[in-house]
């Protein structure tokens, strides 16, 4: 299915632009309401955006080097802010696939995701505030962050960003 819709984008892209903003449109706003809403059923919370942020992630990719890029980015960036701001375990690996997805295909970093740089690391290491707070607590212990062992994760958007 991935593959016939990259064909679809490859030879009718002039054709597919506005349907493409508008399926990510609609995305974004299914995204948004299901954060927002609190359920009792939280695994079927998080199960329906985890969906919404893998088809994301492939519309950015099918879409990496063509006009409707800027308007996917735009979107995009809201969603990946959410989710380096109000960390959620569960959908932690979507959002540094959504990142890793917009540094490898378009040609360049743009300033959007430059900005996620620090927010990457203090989402895995922790924040100043974060650290302050440890040691106050536990002064006798070194930090080690509360997610060093995530860290090999994003590793990899790290080096891309540098890199490229």
């Amino acid at each position: 299915m991935i593959y016939g819709l990259q064909l679809i984008v490859k030879y009718f892209n002039n054709d597919i632009v506005f349907y493409s903003q508008q399926l990510f449109d609609e995305l974004y706003k299914a995204f948004a309401k299901m954060v927002q809403v609190e359920t009792e059923d939280a695994d079927n919370q998080q199960q329906s955006p985890t969906g919404i942020l893998k088809t994301m992630d492939k519309l950015l990719e099918i879409n990496a080097n063509t006009e409707v890029f800027p308007f996917l980015e735009k979107k995009v960036s809201e969603v990946i802010y959410w989710g380096l701001k109000h960390i959620n375990w569960e959908m932690q690996d979507d959002i540094f696939q959504l990142v890793l997805t917009m540094v490898k295909g378009p040609k360049v970093v743009s300033q959007s995701i430059w900005q996620y740089y620090t927010d990457i690391l203090e989402t895995v290491i922790g924040d100043e505030k974060e650290v302050e707070s440890f040691k106050k607590e536990f002064p006798n212990q070194i930090y080690e962050g509360f997610g060093y062992e995530s860290l090999h994760e994003v590793n990899n958007i790290i080096a891309q960003i540098i890199v490229k």
